[in-house]
């Protein structure tokens, strides 16, 4: 859970450094990404454009953590606030979503993010019963 927390914590400050704490084979699930985003991605190289489109959209782009819960040696449940204001538009968003994070030798291996609940999160990671 740690590696998850220090993540997101160096997402808020600066992608180059966000970007170390994943596998450079990391793959990504956007399952609340916007039209014309990608929904998968693999790799740092991928990951790292998306993110940078993601910031040329929204001004103050960050995230904030509601509750972090590992769910066994490999996965940690993210449930988190994405803020900003839309460069173009002005207009403030605040996005709720959970996140599922597969941890391996101290580096993220897989996200998939945008579940809309913290049962469809568990579920999809089978574990809810």
């Amino acid at each position: 859970m740690e590696i998850v927390r220090k993540s997101i914590e160096a997402r808020n400050r600066d992608l180059d450094e966000w970007l170390r704490f994943f596998d450079p084979d990391v793959q990504t699930v956007d399952l609340l990404t916007a039209p014309g985003m990608p929904t998968e991605d693999r790799g740092i190289a991928e990951l790292r454009r998306a993110v940078e489109r993601w910031q040329e959209s929204f001004d103050d782009w960050r995230v904030e953590v509601l509750e972090f819960v590992d769910l066994d040696e490999e996965m940690v449940l993210a449930e988190v606030r994405f803020h900003g204001r839309g460069r173009a538009s002005g207009a403030k968003v605040s996005v709720p979503q959970v996140d599922l994070y597969r941890l391996r030798d101290g580096l993220i291996i897989e996200q998939r993010a945008g579940y809309g609940s913290r049962d469809a999160a568990l579920e999809a990671a089978g574990l809810l019963e």
